[in-house]
């Protein structure tokens, strides 16, 4: 299902936006993603990118953020996209808007269609296939880093199922295990200001309808434990985030200590 056009706000055009965005909108959110990179150090000026490209809103405002601050940043992009045919037509009109979105933006774009049709474990097996796709393309044109658009709200989904899941203290940290030729710079914005961003410059992207399943573990923290937390605290994916990343920063200190 494609979304685009009409925003959910007005927006007035911003007088001056340096080219790098439609709207004052848009040049706030850009803004605000330049602050973020410069003060995590997520992609220094210069680098060669590999941009994972689902089709979904979170990797289309990514890969457009990075094509507008491309020239300013001396980045070089190429974008990826995994097909993996497995939702019919819905999965064609994917790989159909990732392909005019790259088109329009000058971005090179590589599309895997695997073949592999993994009949247990999916997700992981659909992990594992476009992650190994990723770094077989980063490797191929010699490029420095994968990135991907995981928000905040990921990463606070992603630390209360790992807390349902009964994770140690090993495992209950989400990204916690750094590597370098991986970024996500998008972790410190939420969804719904990407969300806004592309409204605001009317920028089209694709809904995945599966994530609306209720029998999916992670749509039921989304669609109903994050609801509810936040009528506890209004900002309960901060502080999910916050808390996420303090338990990560310590894991990375003092690793476990593993028995001889």
């Amino acid at each position: 299902m494609t979304r685009s056009s009409k925003s959910r706000r007005s927006s007035n055009p911003a007088s001056k936006t340096s080219g790098l965005a439609r709207t004052h909108g848009g040049l706030v959110f850009i803004r605000r993603f330049q602050n973020a990179l410069a003060k995590h150090e997520f992609l220094p000026r210069g680098s060669k990118v590999i941009v994972a490209v689902s089709g979904g809103p979170d990797s289309v405002a990514l890969l457009t953020v990075l094509v507008r601050l491309r020239e300013k940043h001396g980045f070089t992009l190429r974008a990826a996209h995994v097909n993996y045919q497995l939702r019919g037509c819905d999965s064609e009109q994917d790989e159909a808007l990732v392909r005019k979105h790259c088109k329009s933006l000058s971005v090179p774009l590589s599309v895997l269609h695997p073949k592999e049709r993994p009949d247990s474990n999916i997700e992981e097996r659909l992990r594992h296939i476009r992650y190994h796709f990723f770094e077989r393309l980063r490797k191929k044109y010699d490029f420095d880093v994968i990135v991907t658009a995981h928000t905040m709200n990921d990463v606070a989904e992603t630390l209360l199922l790992n807390l349902i899941r009964g994770a140690g203290e090993k495992g209950l940290s989400p990204f916690q295990r750094p590597v370098s030729s991986l970024s996500r710079p998008f972790v410190h914005l939420q969804k719904s200001e990407i969300l806004d961003f592309l409204q605001d410059e009317k920028i089209p992207f694709r809904i995945d309808r599966s994530n609306a399943s209720r029998r999916f573990t992670r749509n039921r923290v989304r669609h109903e434990l994050l609801p509810l937390l936040e009528t506890f605290n209004p900002s309960i994916v901060e502080a999910l985030a916050r808390a996420a990343t303090a338990i990560g920063r310590e894991g990375r200190k003092n690793p476990p200590s593993r028995e001889a």
